[in-house]
C-alpha cells in the first residue's frame, strides 16, 4: 500500500539503498537548521533557562561528588536548599550532565540537551510515520515536525528540558497503539517502556501522555481499525508497566506532596484559568506577549489536520480511519488550550499544575503531522501539501529563532555574564519544590539573602565548620545547634557516626541537640526514606518484567522467521 512510485520495477538494492538514505537525508536537515540555534552564542533569555541551567550546574556538582542520584539542591533559597530532585524526575539531568562535563558551561549543557531532544525526537517521529506511509515521507514529515513552531517555542525558547526530552518518547507510546500488525506482547512492551521513560523524564508529561493515549486509543477503537479487546489490552497494560517503571521518580509526588508549598512554586507564574489561547479576558503581561504567536502556532496545526482530512478522502479505509482518529487526539490536545477546556481543569486538579495550558501544543503537532502521514500516498497531491506544511513550519522557525517580524518580542541571548549569574545567583532564589514549614515561617525577600550559618544556642555551644555539611561541636553546656538548612524528610545527623537526634526549629530550619558531653564531629546527610527505596524496588521489578517479555517477543519472531524460511525453502 505504501510503495513508491514506479516500485515494482525499481532495483532492490536501491530500493534498500534509499529507503536507509531518507532518514539520514531528514536527520541532515534537522541537524543542519536547529544546529544554527544550537551553536549561535548562548541562548534565548526567557522563561525557564536559568532555572534549569541552575539546577544542571547543581546537580552536576554533586554527581561529580559520587552522588549518583542527587535529591537535594543546596543552592536553593539563599543556602537553606529545598528537595528540587525530590520531586524532579533525573533522566533529563543525568544527560545534561553529562554535557556539562563535556562543555564545562551549565548552559551550554542545557542548549545541547534541547538539541539532543529534538533530534530523538525526529527519530522517533520517523518510525511512527514509517508504520503509515513511505520512508520518504516519513522521513520529510518528521523533520518537519521536529521544527514545528510550538515544538521548538517550548524547546528554545521556553527551556522545558525535561518535557522536550519526554517529548521523544511520546510518539512511541502511539507507535505501539497503532501497530496493530505487531503481537499484543511487543506493542505492550513499546508503550510501557516509552511511558515510563517519560515518567523518568518530566511527571506532567506523563500526566498528559496518559490522556492523549486514551483519547487516540478511544478514537482507533470508535474507527474500528482492530479489536476494541486487543486496544484496551494494549492500552491498559502498556500505561500499568510504564507507571510501574516510573514509580521511583513518581513515588514522591504521590506520598509527599503535602509536605512542600505549591503556593511557592506558583509565584512568579500566572494561574491557569488566565493562561488560556485565544482568550478575550486577561491583563497583558510578560508570560502573554508570546500568546499570540502560540495562537497562530495552534491555527496552523488546524492547517495541518484540514490537510491530512482533504488527502484521506481518497485514501483507502484504514488509512482514513487512522487519519481521523490521530486528528481527534490532535483536535482534543488543541482544544485542551482554549477556555472550551476550563471545566475540565476546575474538575481535574492534576491538570492545573500545568498552569499553562499551550503544554499540549506539541502533542498536537506529533497527533496532526501523525495524521498527514496515515492520510499521504506517494502522489503529486501529497506533495503539494507537503510543501504548504514546510511552509507553515519554516516561516514559525523564523519567527520564534530570530524573532522575525512582530509575532514574537525581542528575546536577547544569554552573555557570559548571564550564564554565571545563572548558576550561582539564580537558584538561591528559586520558590520551587520549597518545603512547607519553611515557605510559612518566612518571607519571599527574607528567603533570597544568605542562610544563617551554622550556630549554637548559646556561647557555652562552639561550631567551626570542618567541610560541606561537617562541623567540629565543643559543648559546656547543654543546648542545640542550628544548622541554617530546611527541614524535610530525610535529613539525618550523626555525631561520631552515631544517629545524633534531628528536629526543627520555629523557622523550619534544622537543628540538633546536644548534651554537655556531645563534644565531637557533627556530619548531616540526605539519606533515601523506606518507601523511596520501596519505589525504587518496584520500578526495577516492572523493569525486569518488560525485559522478559521484550526478550520473549524476540525469540518469538526469531521463531516465526524461522518457520517462514523453512516453508520458503
Amino acid at each position: 500500500m505504501h510503495q513508491t512510485l514506479n516500485s515494482r520495477n525499481a532495483n532492490p538494492s536501491a530500493q534498500q539503498a534509499f529507503r536507509y538514505a531518507a532518514p539520514l537525508l531528514g536527520l541532515t536537515v534537522v541537524l543542519l537548521v536547529l544546529g544554527v540555534q544550537a551553536f549561535r552564542p548562548g541562548v534565548i533569555r526567557a522563561y525557564d533557562w536559568a532555572l534549569h541551567s541552575a539546577w544542571i550546574e547543581g546537580f552536576y556538582q554533586q554527581m561529580a561528588l559520587g552522588t549518583l542520584w542527587p535529591q537535594w539542591l543546596a543552592e536553593a533559597d539563599g543556602g537553606r536548599g529545598a528537595p528540587v530532585f525530590v520531586f524532579y524526575p533525573p533522566l533529563a539531568y543525568w544527560l545534561a550532565s553529562a554535557f556539562r562535563a563535556l562543555t564545562d558551561s551549565s548552559v551550554a549543557a542545557l542548549e545541547l540537551t534541547e538539541l539532543a531532544a529534538l533530534v530523538l525526537l525526529y527519530g522517533s517521529c520517523y518510525r511512527l510515520f514509517r508504520l503509515v506511509t513511505t520512508p520518504a515521507l516519513a522521513a520529510g514529515l518528521a523533520a518537519v515536525t521536529a521544527m514545528t513552531p510550538a515544538i521548538l517555542f517550548v524547546t528554545f525558547r521556553v527551556h522545558m528540558m525535561g518535557a522536550s526530552l519526554a517529548l521523544a518518547a511520546f510518539p512511541w507510546v502511539l507507535h505501539g497503539l497503532l501497530a496493530s500488525e505487531c503481537s499484543t506482547r511487543r506493542r505492550i512492551v513499546t508503550v510501557s517502556l516509552a511511558f515510563g521513560l517519560i515518567g523518568w523524564t518530566h511527571l506532567l508529561s506523563m500526566l498528559m501522555t496518559g490522556l492523549i493515549a486514551c483519547v487516540f486509543a478511544l478514537s482507533l477503537a470508535i474507527a474500528k481499525t482492530e479489536s476494541v479487546k486487543k486496544l484496551a489490552c494494549v492500552l491498559i497494560g502498556g500505561l500499568t508497566l510504564g507507571v510501574g517503571l516510573a514509580l521511583a521518580p513518581l513515588w514522591p509526588s504521590l506520598t509527599e506532596l503535602s509536605l512542600i508549598s505549591i503556593d511557592a512554586a506558583t509565584v512568579g507564574n500566572l494561574n491557569w484559568t488566565s493562561n488560556f489561547l485565544f482568550s478575550l479576558s486577561g491583563p497583558s503581561d510578560g508570560f502573554r506577549l508570546d500568546y499570540r504567536f502560540l495562537a497562530i502556532a495552534a491555527v496552523a496545526l488546524l492547517v495541518f489536520a484540514a490537510a491530512a482530512l482533504y488527502i484521506a478522502r481518497v485514501s483507502d479505509i484504514s488509512s482514513r480511519s487512522r487519519t481521523w482518529a490521530a486528528v481527534a487526539a490532535g483536535t482534543a490536545c488543541i482544544a485542551m488550550t482554549t477556555p472550551i477546556s476550563a471545566p475540565v481543569y476546575a474538575a481535574f486538579w492534576p491538570i492545573q499544575v500545568l498552569q499553562f495550558p499551550w503544554r499540549w501544543l506539541p502533542m498536537a503537532a506529533i497527533c496532526m503531522s501523525l495524521a498527514l502521514a496515515a492520510s499521504m500516498s506517494p502522489r503529486a497531491a501529497s506533495w503539494r501539501w507537503i510543501g504548504i506544511v514546510g511552509m507553515v513550519s519554516a516561516l514559525g522557525y523564523g519567527a520564534l529563532l530570530y524573532d522575525a517580524g512582530s509575532l514574537l518580542p525581542p528575546r536577547p541571548h544569554t552573555t557570559a555574564g548571564d550564564a554565571t549569574w545563572a548558576t550561582h545567583s539564580a537558584p538561591r532564589a528559586t520558590p520551587e519544590y520549597r518545603p512547607r514549614l519553611l515557605a510559612a515561617t518566612h518571607g519571599e525577600l527574607e528567603l533570597a539573602d544568605s542562610a544563617p550559618a551554622a550556630r549554637g544556642s548559646s556561647p557555652s555551644i562552639r561550631v567551626t565548620p570542618a567541610a560541606a555539611l561537617r562541623w567540629r561541636i565543643e559543648v559546656d553546656a547543654a543546648g542545640s545547634v542550628g544548622l541554617g538548612i530546611a527541614c524535610y524528610p530525610g535529613w539525618q545527623a550523626y555525631l561520631d557516626g552515631q544517629p545524633a537526634p534531628l528536629g526543627c526549629d520555629q523557622r523550619g530550619l534544622l537543628e540538633v541537640a546536644l548534651n554537655p558531653t556531645d563534644s565531637s564531629n557533627l556530619e548531616l546527610r540526605f539519606e533515601t526514606p523506606t518507601s523511596r527505596l520501596a519505589a525504587r524496588f518496584a520500578s526495577c521489578v516492572s523493569g525486569l518484567v518488560l525485559l522478559a517479555l521484550a526478550l520473549r517477543c524476540r525469540s518469538k519472531e526469531k521463531a516465526a522467521h524461522g518457520r517462514l524460511g523453512v516453508d520458503a525453502a
